[in-house]
């Protein structure tokens, strides 16, 4: 009987990939042949940053990436080299399992970071002139908002004075009245 499960968000799948990444757990899978241990503790660490995902989700999400990322490879390396897989062309032996993890988690780790790197540039092109704009603008709008606020105060002490006063006259003149019997 199979058993599906629900499919990974992208950043349970980003926490995964930075589990397996990290050095001791690189070591650990490095020419392992029985690597439950390795992933019992990522599954550990999955859970400790929120993500319930057991051993065996784990395992089989590594070998996903993994068989995605070496067939991405692949066909790249394809079309670079006329038609026939470059590993095949070069006479490359295959590598061991947690090798190609590891490449496939360097790899995407570079995508991620040459991604960032083109987004920081994009936001450095924008003229900094309008950020600076902007941000004067609002400066202005504040000190615009704390003049009003000024000049509805003043407003409202002159009239108190003015009351006070009416008031004061007023009873003043009533004060010297004879009361009505």
């Amino acid at each position: 009987m199979s058993r599906k499960t629900l499919a990974w968000s992208k950043k349970e799948v980003e926490t995964f990939l930075c589990i397996l990444g990290e050095e001791d757990v690189q070591r650990e899978l490095d020419g392992a042949v029985r690597n439950e241990k390795v992933f019992q503790l990522v599954s550990g660490r999955m859970a400790i940053t929120g993500y319930e995902k057991n051993t065996e989700q784990c395992r089989q999400k590594c070998k996903k990436v993994t068989k995605r990322n070496t067939q991405f490879r692949t066909e790249t390396n394809r079309c670079a080299s006329g038609g026939a897989p470059a590993a095949i062309t070069r006479g490359e032996a295959k590598r061991s399992r947690a090798s190609d993890v590891a490449a496939s988690i360097r790899y995407m780790q570079a995508s991620d970071k040459r991604r960032q790197e083109r987004e920081e540039e994009r936001l450095d092109r924008r003229p900094r002139v309008a950020r600076e704009e902007v941000l004067q603008d609002a400066i202005d709008a504040r000190l615009h908002e704390d003049q009003r606020a000024m000049q509805q105060m003043a407003q409202v002490a002159a009239f108190n004075t003015a009351f006070l006063q009416t008031f004061s006259q007023m009873v003043q003149a009533f004060g010297h009245r004879d009361p009505v019997p």
